[in-house]
């Protein structure tokens, strides 16, 4: 089995880590109703998690584990999974991505210093002794060029670090992780001299800080607030705080898992959905949300105005782009909506200054053009990154009553 890991190419390590959400979410369409309930909510956790993760603020989250004949499985959020299995698969895709481009080692160096992580984290549970393990995950700009970092789904300009501690309380593992933005490889030194009076060579770099694990004697479950106080807001909490955007979403992934469609199509397809909710995020976020009066709607055209500017959403080392082809396709969402660009006018049950609140059967004649947004019927017109209003549209005011009867 692991040497056929070994020669997977890294197109199929792609294919499948986009297509695991659909798996489950196809698995949850035969499974009993019981069983379909806890597969969809693992789907879900799995697209909250990276929906989380390209937002610009701290992610952080707490994952709970099993242990049985002394191997570790994780509960959440991709159900129940062998811990090590998982980061052995890891280790293959970066080899498969170093055999592509050797300009890659540094990420199977990456990979395989998270498995002796997890093995770490293993062999402390199998003491049965309460401890904790302490580690950060640079970014790894330190080793890789901004490009490559971006080949891989880093953000070279977030320069994000993870921050991580394993508690074992002597008879569950609970592993608190949360994202860091802009941490240096001094700044690990520093929290590794502050924290623990641990020197750590000047010259060490990520992979050398990442291998250097602090194991401590008790069950600090309190070790990463106090080294990484919360942040006010906070991205996996954002993301379930908008369960519109999310339920949405998710109704979309599973209408297109029932479709009978090949693997590499069902992964591009994803990707388009994910696309549109990601821009949808990213705009409640920074407040720069357009409510065009039907949800639909709204998340279409968040997604139209970040293909026009060409972004890309990378995190949790995968990125999600928005490619040409599928943008010509048309391809039709559950709601019916085509996910490409906004036709240049269409019909709008929403206008900021004449049809503040949409009405059954009322609707106004909109426009698009680059990223300005406005109504034909009475000349609003907005900046939909700024949300500067560009033309203040004129308001219709009611006739005087002449006559009472």
């Amino acid at each position: 089995m692991e040497t056929a890991e070994f020669h997977k190419t890294s197109q199929d390590f792609e294919i499948a880590r986009k297509n695991h959400s659909l798996r489950l979410l196809c698995d949850s369409l035969e499974a009993s109703p019981a069983h379909s309930r806890e597969l969809y909510h693992q789907a879900r956790d799995l697209e909250a998690s990276h929906i989380a993760e390209i937002l610009d603020g701290e992610n952080r989250n707490k994952f709970e584990f099993e242990s049985r004949d002394g191997k570790l499985y994780a509960l959440q959020p991709e159900g129940v999974v062998d811990w090590q299995a998982m980061h052995r698969n890891g280790v293959g895709r970066a080899e498969a991505i170093a055999r592509d481009n050797p300009r890659f080692d540094f990420y199977t160096d990456i990979a395989r210093a998270e498995l002796e992580e997890a093995q770490a984290q293993e062999a402390m549970v199998q003491t049965g002794e309460p401890a904790t393990l302490f580690s950060i995950s640079l970014a790894g700009d330190d080793i890789a060029s901004s490009w490559e970092l971006s080949q891989i789904g880093r953000n070279p300009e977030a320069r994000r670090a993870f921050v991580r501690a394993s508690v074992f309380d002597g008879q569950k593992l609970h592993l608190y992780s949360c994202s860091k933005d802009s941490m240096s490889t001094q700044d690990a030194i520093e929290i590794y001299k502050d924290f623990f009076k641990v020197d750590l060579p000047p010259e060490a770099n990520s992979i050398d800080i990442l291998r250097g694990c602090i194991q401590l004697p008790g069950a600090h479950h309190d070790l990463l607030d106090r080294i990484v106080p919360p942040a006010k807001r906070e991205t996996y909490r954002f993301v379930l705080e908008n369960p519109d955007l999310l339920s949405a979403h998710m109704d979309s992934l599973q209408s297109l898992a029932s479709q009978n469609l090949s693997s590499g199509l069902l992964a591009e397809y994803a990707d388009n959905l994910r696309y549109d909710i990601m821009s949808s995020y990213t705009h409640r976020f920074e407040g720069r949300w357009i409510d065009l009066g039907s949800l639909a709607d709204s998340v279409v055209y968040a997604g139209a105005i970040e293909r026009e500017a060409g972004t890309q959403y990378p995190g949790c080392d995968t990125i999600v782009a928005q490619k040409n082809t599928l943008a010509k396709t048309g391809y039709v969402n559950a709601q019916g909506l085509e996910l490409s660009l906004l036709p240049k006018e269409f019909d709008s049950e929403f206008c900021p200054n004449c049809l503040p609140k949409p009405a059954p059967g009322k609707k106004v004649k909109a426009w698009r053009k680059g990223d300005r947004l406005g109504c034909k019927d009475c000349g609003h017109e907005v900046d939909v990154c700024t949300k500067r209003i560009v033309h203040q549209g004129k308001k219709t005011k009611p006739r005087a009553k002449i006559w009472s009867w």
